[in-house]
């Protein structure tokens, strides 16, 4: 059996911390499908979950979900029966929506218990890794000038050291889980988590962990923004959830590649639906416990309502085959969305209005998500009639417009109820199209608006 990079002891509260007990209400229990899995030891138990090795299968385990909760470093603690059912479950669906997507790598198998899932053993990082959409919980301690809530038009992604005790290989800390700054030089500097950079203490420069390579790193700062985009999109079309932050953690899985590792439940989430917190932080303000349980709940239940990415076509309509669709093609692969399909159509509106009008009509019936993108030379007359023969958006590119630019006009001057829109580039034609299916796609929302922050900029100044 492989080891654990930080094999845990079992966590417990401190003997001070108050314990009280909710009882779950019942609830019908939908059947679902379970990998069976026979438990061998325990390898390690922190505050709200178990760790079991799979008997006979080394390099796998199975994560056991606790009906624990916890807040302020555990002196705070309850038992609500239920909750562990529920967070697993938000784990699960959570897991299985990112993995959906194959260029993300998670240590997840499968959902094994109602309270459990089976996955790879990792070696898991030192990290605690965060993304932030507003200025909430410890970021706020450490940017006093930046008013709460503030929101962040690009992310903002932050590291934690994971420790122990209050140590760092045999370094005195004043607070756990130390923030954490890279250098260049592949050396990191250690700061108060809850206090503005250098006003009470911070280390000088630290040896970065072995098992933290350079190129890890960079995984982890590509891939981590990308999963918030995807969970932010999937958490709003679900039931309205607006994602504030998360926090995440990755682990060396047994074919040596990082994977998203550990669980993602309320616990490391924060979410707002109309005002109100509907996570941990609802807990740690306070709330009443059996509220608490209901949103552990009801976070599952719209986890449930995940949209799986829907079959979406973008429909190449261009005039005559001297119009060229390579331009479009590429832009389309550059975008990398799985699933999405293009279709080509070729058919002059001017010459075959009628035969235009039935295939149309049946790529839209076929295609139901579709966006059609009208690429026809001379008189671009094609996309507004298209437009006003679909309830599908349509997007007119008039081909060769820098020779003829009296062109454009036959795109722009449209009549009422032709909403069609004029893009001069195909990249911007297709960008249009990504636009529109990412309304409903989290995956494609992922792909656009990941590019789109990388130019973005946040005003306030950031330490």
């Amino acid at each position: 059996m492989p080891k654990l990079a930080r094999p845990q002891n079992p966590m417990l509260p401190s003997a001070c911390a108050k314990r009280r007990y909710i009882r779950s209400p019942t609830t019908q229990k939908e059947a679902r499908i379970m990998l069976t899995v026979q438990r061998g030891p325990k390898i390690a138990e922190g505050k709200t979950k178990i760790l079991y090795c799979e008997e006979g299968r080394p390099g796998r385990v199975d994560i056991e979900q606790k009906d624990d909760i916890t807040a302020g470093d555990g002196k705070k603690h309850d038992i609500l029966s239920g909750k562990g059912a529920a967070a697993n479950q938000t784990a699960v669906n959570i897991f299985k929506l990112l993995q959906s997507n194959p260029m993300i790598p998670v240590a997840f198998r499968g959902q094994s218990s109602a309270t459990s899932f089976a996955a790879p053993l990792c070696e898991m990082l030192p990290l605690e890794v965060v993304v932030r959409r507003r200025n909430f919980g410890s970021f706020g301690q450490r940017n006093p000038h930046v008013p709460e809530m503030t929101v962040f038009p690009r992310l903002v992604l932050e590291f934690f050291l994971k420790t122990k005790g209050k140590q760092w290989n045999g370094m005195g800390l004043p607070e756990d889980d130390p923030y954490i700054r890279f250098s260049s030089d592949g050396m990191m500097n250690l700061y108060h988590p809850k206090k503005p950079l250098g006003s009470d203490w911070a280390t000088g420069e630290l040896s970065v962990p072995e098992i933290i390579t350079s190129k890890r790193l960079d995984e982890i700062r590509h891939v981590t923004p990308y999963l918030f985009l995807i969970l932010e999109k999937a958490f709003f079309l679900a039931d309205g959830l607006e994602l504030i932050d998360f926090k995440l953690e990755f682990g060396i899985g047994p074919d040596k590649r990082l994977y998203l590792a550990d669980v993602v439940t309320p616990d490391e989430v924060r979410l707002l639906k109309d005002g109100r917190h509907e996570s941990k932080e609802f807990y740690r303000r306070n709330g009443q416990l059996d509220k608490v349980l209901e949103i552990y709940q009801r976070v599952a239940r719209a986890t449930e309502r995940f949209p799986d990415a829907p079959p979406q076509t973008v429909i190449l309509w261009r005039g005559s085959t001297k119009d060229d669709f390579t331009p479009f093609a590429d832009a389309l692969k550059s975008g990398a969305v799985p699933g999405l399909a293009m279709i080509p159509v070729t058919c002059s509106m001017h010459k075959e209005a009628e035969r235009g009008c039935r295939l149309l009509a049946k790529a839209i019936q076929e295609h139901p998500d579709a966006v059609v993108i009208a690429y026809v030379g001379r008189s671009n007359g094609a996309g507004p009639t298209l437009a006003a023969h679909t309830h599908a958006p349509v997007i007119t590119v008039p081909a060769g417009w820098e020779r003829f630019p009296e062109d454009v006009w036959s795109s722009l001057r449209a009549p009422s109820d032709v909403p069609v829109m004029t893009c001069l580039t195909p990249a911007n034609a297709v960008l249009a199209a990504l636009n529109i299916f990412a309304m409903k796609n989290p995956f494609v929302y992922a792909a656009v608006r990941s590019k789109l922050e990388a130019r973005l900029t946040n005003t306030i100044e950031i330490a």
